[in-house]
């Protein structure tokens, strides 16, 4: 080959050399990552220590990591400003910044994966190398100066106390962001004094606060919030440092009392019960009486008082056994709503249950409502058989034999009859009751009155029963009571699917709040 060719060829191959891509770390030079997080932050120390290295580990020097302390000033001040460039507020910790990009999520899991596909993005697939960490702000001469020399107002020589109501309430990461940013601020205003208050224990205060104040209701028992003096920041949208810095000039020369020592609650136990009063209590009241009239519910009442009648007993007799029966139904219905209540109360202890747990039921009342709107299909076409929310035909044959193994027995027997078929019927009954618990230990105003709102549910349950067996008594006849039922099984339905629907929506911004 002559020699001009030899000199071609290599020259060619030096070009695709030099064209062939490089890995993407080596073309693109390193990436920086911001990791904010606080030294009380548990969920920072398990992201630093479990899900960190292993990424870091994958991409050696073209991963620079960099942690930001926000229980500085210096670093809340930069997280601040990284959420405001990415119009995302009040992130749970750790929250991450990489290539503009702000990452935070309560999972970590979730948020280690996130962070990988943008690694991934940006760097390429991971390899076996060693990380380059720069020192935790922390520790550099600046943040360490910024920590031991705090700025104070007038010289540090604090004029008169400013008193700080800060609400707060169990496993909130955005109230635990609160409190750092109340911790940072000591430091630059020495006179504030704060005063924690519970979201569900100190009710009646807050709702007191938010009366004085004038805080519309529906914002009085939100956490996080903080007043001062006659300010009021509600909700982790609105507590940023730069406007309780705002508030907090304003009190420096005058200071702020504790203004709600001296305010009459008397006034919030009666705001709270008038709340009580109004629409919730017709919403509950709604709901189980909704449920009391829903097919499966209805169809064995039916059937329990046509074997009363036929078994030839007195009015009296009548009213007594079905009386008792009721009261059978009622203290089973009710047992098990305060059963549910205590289970729902210990399950919100643990962290991140509730909020699966008011979740899964959001979506449950979603499912409930289409397959209401489905049954209402059917039943307007006369196919009752064919719905699909009904007790499931072994249940039907059990309670039907409960019923007339009770038909000529005393009034003991009538009580746990109630009871017996109470438990079979909750596979269906269920499905209204234990969403509408489930609303009412969410929100805080009603959960102080949970035992009120379950014993109003329960008697507008029981009200059709009541209804159709002094009816019955009175000579009304039961294929009466049959052909009513059939022909408002459709509207039974929808009414069920218009609640499922509301319930649902309800829950899930008690899920979106929590």
């Amino acid at each position: 080959m002559p020699r001009s060719a030899h000199l071609i060829l290599s020259l060619a191959l030096l070009a695709l050399c030099l064209a062939a891509p490089l890995h993407p770390s080596a073309a693109k030079g390193p990436t920086e990552l911001t990791v904010f997080s606080s030294p009380i932050c548990s969920s920072c120390q398990e992201f630093a220590a479990k899900h960190l290295p292993s990424l870091q580990a994958g991409y050696g020097e073209s991963l620079v990591v960099r942690t930001v302390d926000i229980s500085t000033a210096e670093g809340l001040l930069e997280l601040e400003q990284a959420e405001s460039a990415a119009n995302s507020f009040s992130n749970p910790l750790p929250v991450l910044l990489i290539n503009g990009v702000l990452l935070a999520d309560e999972d970590l899991a979730a948020l280690t994966a996130r962070l990988s596909e943008e690694l991934q993005a940006s760097l390429g697939p991971p390899s076996e190398a060693v990380s380059v960490i720069e020192p935790l702000l922390a520790d550099t001469p600046e943040a360490a100066a910024g920590e031991q020399e705090a700025v104070c107002l007038t010289d540090c020589v604090p004029t008169r106390p400013i008193h700080i109501a800060y609400v707060s309430k169990a496993y909130c990461d955005v109230c635990d962001r609160t409190k750092l940013l109340l911790d940072v601020l000591r430091k630059e205003y020495p006179q504030i004094i704060v005063h924690e208050f519970d979201q569900s224990q100190d009710a009646k205060v807050l709702e007191a606060i938010g009366q004085h104040l004038q805080i519309p209701s529906d914002r009085r028992l939100i956490a996080p919030s903080i007043y001062v003096g006659e300010s009021a920041l509600v909700g982790g949208d609105q507590i940023t440092s730069d406007a309780l810095r705002a508030i907090l000039d304003d009190y420096v020369e005058p200071g702020a009392p504790a203004f709600w020592t001296s305010i009459d609650t008397s006034l919030a136990t009666g705001s709270i019960l008038s709340r009580f009063r109004g629409l919730d209590v017709a919403a509950v009241a709604l709901a189980g009486l909704i449920d009391g009239v829903n097919p499966c519910a209805f169809a064995t009442i039916l059937f329990f008082v046509s074997y009363l009648a036929i078994s030839h007993r007195s009015r009296k007799e009548m009213l007594l056994v079905g009386g008792t029966f009721t009261v059978g139904v009622l203290i089973t219905y009710f047992a098990v709503g305060v059963g549910a209540m205590r289970l729902l109360s210990l399950v919100e202890a643990v962290r991140g249950v509730g909020l699966v747990l008011y979740g899964l039921m959001a979506l449950a009342c979603l499912v409930l409502s289409a397959l209401s709107l489905r049954d209402y299909v059917l039943a307007r076409q006369g196919r009752l058989s064919d719905m699909s929310l009904n007790l499931p035909q072994k249940l039907r044959d059990r309670i039907h034999r409960r019923i007339r193994a009770g038909r000529g027995a005393s009034v003991g027997a009538a009580l746990i009859t109630g009871i017996v078929i109470s438990l079979l019927e909750l596979a269906c009954t269920g499905q209204v009751y234990l969403p509408t618990i489930s609303y009412v230990m969410g929100v805080p105003d009603m959960r102080a009155s949970a035992l009120g709102y379950l014993a109003l549910y329960n008697l507008a349950f029981i009200l059709p029963l009541l209804v159709v067996l002094t009816l019955a008594a009175y000579g009304v006849s039961t294929r009466t009571f049959q052909n009513l039922f059939t022909r408002h099984a459709a509207k039974s339905k929808l009414a069920m699917a218009a609640l499922f629907l509301v319930l649902g929506a309800l829950l899930t911004v008690r899920v979106i709040n929590l």
